[in-house]
């Protein structure tokens, strides 16, 4: 199983998903900034965890080879993309054909938070424009304030 790990920030995600695969399996995790990326190979390195790979993306591509991912996950990323369409289609691109999307993302609160957030709806149409259908929104125990929802690539 590959697993792409979009706006990886520290890598949190990364790591669980590397154990996950195991050492047959691999994970890319992609960001903008280089921090990050040096970040996650240094601490995948010291624990020795071979089955990482940096990707430094742009603001409208994750750079991942066309085909070459299972499963795409991004948390707390999407309200960032300044080209939603095209990272969508990025995105879709880099899945292969039975791919699946996850997508992490903090619920509208009213004014609560500091971020700009699109509804839940709003996501889902453009997510769902770029060539994906909603499989379900997932029902994880003691997740409140955020929501995550499954895609497959049409």
């Amino acid at each position: 199983v590959t697993v792409a790990d979009v706006g990886a920030g520290t890598g949190l995600y990364t790591r669980l998903f590397a154990q996950a695969v195991g050492p047959k399996g691999k994970v890319y995790a992609t960001d903008i900034a280089p921090k990050f990326l040096a970040y996650i190979a240094q601490n995948a390195a010291r624990d020795g965890l071979k089955n990482v790979e940096t990707v430094k993306g742009g603001d409208r591509s994750t750079n991942l080879a066309p085909a070459s991912v299972d499963v795409v996950f991004h948390s707390d990323v999407y309200h960032h993309f300044e080209f939603p369409d095209a990272m969508n289609a990025d995105i879709r691109r880099a899945l292969k054909a039975d791919g699946r999307l996850y997508v992490l993302e903090l619920a509208k609160a009213g004014g609560q938070s500091s971020h700009v957030r699109a509804p839940k709806e709003t996501v889902i149409a453009e997510i769902e424009k770029s060539g994906f259908k909603l499989v379900e929104q997932v029902n994880v125990p003691g997740l409140r304030d955020n929501y995550l929802l499954h895609f497959r690539k049409n």
